[in-house]
This record gives structure tokens, C-alpha cells and sequence, in this order.
């Protein structure tokens, strides 16, 4: 085979491979903020994210054809964002399912979403639209997200994957805080 040949080899990733990568960019997104992903060989700038850092152990054309995907939007300035906001969140929430499952997972997971501000415990904002996903997959982190704020669960995911009794209960739990914000 000539060199011309080898160099366009179409690259194939295994799917668990392609899903690792694709979660822990959805997770790097969730955390910092920054939606814009950089090809390998795009512009790199502090304001985007840097795949080949995320990804150490994958080669520029993985990490390029993970990119082209359907997952993400077409290539802008070399780079791209993900496709749907709520893939995104779904992905991310997924991502933090992972490493809920990891020894000693639990409260790193659990410090992304949940702190204490002046002795009261509350959610994270920036880390609020993936917890409406990961309240699905997870009861522990689902139990206590509802405890601080019922109406999480209707501000995105999926509320109608819940169990039955816990829909009742959130809306009850939403209800009477209404209930209780109007006589104040």
C-alpha cells in the first residue's frame, strides 16, 4: 500500500471507546462552561475546549472522527458544539453515573451537584440541567435532589421515567411549597 493510501484509512473507534470519549466531553462541558470544541488541528484558545487534553490516550484522527459525528453540529472555525443542548445534559448525566459507580465515586459526584452555602445545602446551578438527567439513573442522588427541590425534576429529563410514587410525592412536595409561599 502506498502512503497516500494508509493516510486515508478510514479510522474506526469502538463504539465503548467512541461513548467514553463522548461523556467525558459532555462531562468537560458541564464543568466549565465552555460548549465550543476544538478539532485537534483547530485553533486552540482558552475559551474552548481542548479535546487532545480531555483524551490523552486518543489519536487526533480518533478524537476527529469522534467529532464529525451526528453528536455535534457541523464544523464552524474548527470546531464544534454538541448538536442538542439536552444530548448534552443526557450525556453528562450519564458521564456522572459513571463515576458515581467508581470506589469513592459517591461524594466526588455528589460535590459537582450538591454544596453547602452558608449552612444550607443546595444545588449547584451550573450543574442543575444535568441533574434532572441523573436523577433518573441514580435513586441516592434522585432522593436528594428532590429533598431540596421538587420541581427539579420538571425542568428537564424525562419526569415520566420516575417511579409513580415519587412523581406523587414531587408534586405534592411542589405544590405545598407554592402553598406555603403564597400565605408568607
Amino acid at each position: 500500500m502506498d502512503p497516500i493510501s494508509v493516510a486515508r484509512a478510514p479510522v474506526r473507534i469502538d463504539p465503548a471507546r467512541a461513548r467514553n470519549g463522548i461523556h467525558a466531553l459532555a462531562g468537560a462541558v458541564m464543568l466549565t462552561g465552555k460548549s465550543v470544541i476544538c478539532l485537534p488541528d483547530g485553533v486552540h484558545s482558552p475559551d474552548r475546549l481542548d479535546p487532545r487534553v480531555l483524551l490523552p490516550d486518543w489519536s487526533a484522527s480518533e478524537i476527529d472522527v469522534l467529532l464529525r459525528t451526528g453528536l455535534f453540529d457541523d464544523i464552524v472555525y474548527t470546531s464544534v458544539r454538541f448538536r442538542h443542548r439536552e444530548i448534552r445534559e443526557l450525556l453528562s448525566a450519564e458521564w456522572a453515573n459513571d463515576l458515581l459507580r467508581q470506589p469513592d465515586g459517591r461524594g466526588r459526584v455528589e460535590q459537582l451537584f450538591f454544596r453547602n452555602s452558608y449552612d444550607e445545602e443546595i444545588i449547584v446551578p451550573r450543574t442543575r440541567p444535568t441533574l434532572t438527567w441523573l436523577i433518573l439513573l441514580d435513586d441516592a442522588v434522585r432522593d436528594k435532589a428532590l429533598a431540596l427541590a421538587p420541581e427539579i425534576a420538571s425542568e428537564g429529563g424525562d419526569p415520566s421515567r420516575l417511579p409513580l410514587d415519587v412523581r406523587r410525592t414531587m408534586l405534592r412536595n411542589i405544590v405545598e411549597g407554592i402553598a406555603k409561599e403564597r400565605e408568607e
